[in-house]
């Protein structure tokens, strides 16, 4: 009997930016395993998540999610606050008074971007535990999570390793599989896993089957 999975994940399970045909959803396909898979999931509107998950007679949910669940790196938003920001900042130029007004133009609109989106996040980790508490009484198969993509880059790695922390905690206080991919990745020179800086190439996507596989076929979900 061909074993029906459901994935709840990020951009890698619709396989950007190489395409659905090569991604690690796929080749779970192409071992002949019954996939749906929903990608750029947020966690708004957990009792249709719940209804789908349970409505569907599948016998294990993988979730993949973590990357993107703690704001996104320092870097990133000093970047967004001087580019969104530079007119303001070129006014208080010509008033003679820069540095000042110019920094505190950045730290105020960082804190601002980062609060609202830690909120958000924060918001749909609090919405997964609760849908993970409503499984228990709902969902009695396999339930799998697996560690954040890691990144070429060290700032992204840094947010992706505290979002595994967040989705192991998660996943072990409810007594579900928590994948630590991570470390399958860095035996070999990360480089030869991805596409660019964030996201996997194919053979990224097949290293990440493979393991998914192996694990289903040790909890008996072998086809």
């Amino acid at each position: 009997m061909v074993k029906k999975i459901i994935i709840f994940g990020g951009c890698h399970v619709s396989g950007y930016p190489i395409g659905e045909s090569l991604s690690f959803v796929e080749k779970l396909r192409n071992h002949n395993y019954n996939i749906t898979a929903h990608s750029h999931v947020l966690m708004r509107d957990t009792d249709t998540i719940l209804r789908e998950i349970t409505s569907g007679n599948y016998s294990c949910v993988i979730f993949q999610l973590g990357n993107y669940e703690f704001p996104r790196p320092i870097r990133k938003k000093i970047v967004e606050a001087i580019s969104t920001y530079s007119a303001e900042m070129s006014h208080f130029a010509s008033a003679g008074n820069y540095k000042f007004s110019a920094l505190k133009i950045i730290v105020d609109k960082i804190f601002s971007f980062w609060g609202a989106g830690l909120a958000v996040r924060l918001f749909d980790i609090r919405n997964l535990a609760c849908l993970l508490e409503k499984m228990k009484d709902n969902f009695h198969g396999e339930v799998i999570f697996f560690s954040p993509i890691p990144s070429k880059d060290p700032w992204v790695n840094y947010s992706r390793q505290k979002g595994s922390l967040v989705m192991k905690n998660i996943a072990t206080s409810q007594g579900y599989a928590f994948l630590d991919i991570k470390q399958e990745f860095l035996k070999f020179p990360l480089k030869d896993f991805f596409h660019d800086a964030y996201h996997l190439n194919t053979d990224g996507h097949t290293v990440l089957a493979e393991m998914i596989i192996n694990h289903l076929e040790g909890c008996g979900y072998a086809v």
